[in-house]
């Protein structure tokens, strides 16, 4: 529901999720709402395909860890738990450039990278998710 960040995240993700032929929603979103996510200490990043301006550019990659670091200020050096895990399942895609530049300076504006952590699934993960 949208009742906290994670959940108004989650439940605009979920309206974003397209069949690539026909364009159209793959699944009806509005059971998410019968879920209580006040609770959630997450933030959700999601990646959407496409070129995002105005009140979208900040919701969506890159541009949307930019503006989370920025106004949560994580700190990752008190020993408080916070901690940044990305989950990354194009990266066999992603070549060194792209994840040294963009990603890790530029997607952290040159934050420190304590208690960070990249998780990615397997082949079998991928084969078996759909």
């Amino acid at each position: 529901s949208s009742d906290s960040e994670f959940g108004a995240t989650l439940l605009d993700y979920c309206h974003h999720i397209k069949d690539a032929q026909t364009n159209t929603n793959i699944m009806e979103c509005s059971f998410l709402n019968r879920y209580d996510f006040s609770s959630a200490k997450v933030l959700l990043i999601p990646s959407v395909p496409g070129y995002h301006k105005h009140a979208a550019l900040d919701l969506y990659g890159l541009q949307r860890l930019r503006h989370l670091l920025s106004t949560h200020k994580m700190n990752a050096q008190a020993n408080n738990g916070d901690s940044l895990v990305c989950n990354v399942s194009s990266i066999g895609s992603l070549h060194d450039r792209w994840f040294s530049h963009e990603f890790l300076y530029n997607g952290f504006c040159g934050q420190q990278k304590q208690n960070f952590k990249l998780i990615w699934p397997t082949v079998d993960d991928v084969r078996n998710s759909a």
